[in-house]
């Protein structure tokens, strides 16, 4: 028979591992917008005959670097807590797991 707390450890597990794995599915979701964001930003100028128009290009580039290295800066951030939210959900996995394989056996107690 099962010990009823053990069960219920297994449930809980169960719900954790439901919501690491949906933080680490937002956080991948956040660092894909992000990426997308960096790539949309302008690497190069369009030829101009207006010098007005080819300094504002310029300029505009000159932003673009910047919001460019901004955003990296922001997208490192972002990975590192991906990288923790994936290694929060895979211990909530094996933790999950684990409790599960003993609730099924039906002969777990706890002390």
């Amino acid at each position: 028979m099962t010990d009823p707390r053990l069960a219920r450890l297994a449930r809980l597990a169960g719900l954790i591992r439901d919501a690491r794995l949906a933080r680490l599915a937002e956080s991948a979701a956040e660092v894909a917008a992000l990426e997308a964001r960096i790539a949309a930003l302008p690497d190069v100028a369009e030829p101009a005959d207006d010098p007005a128009e080819a300094l504002a290009a310029l300029r505009h580039l000159r932003w673009a670097a910047e919001r460019r290295a901004a955003l990296a800066a922001e997208r490192a951030a972002l990975l590192l807590g991906h990288e923790q939210a994936k290694v929060e959900a895979r211990t909530a996995l094996s933790r999950a797991d684990v409790l599960e394989r003993l609730a099924a056996r039906g002969r777990g107690q706890l002390s």
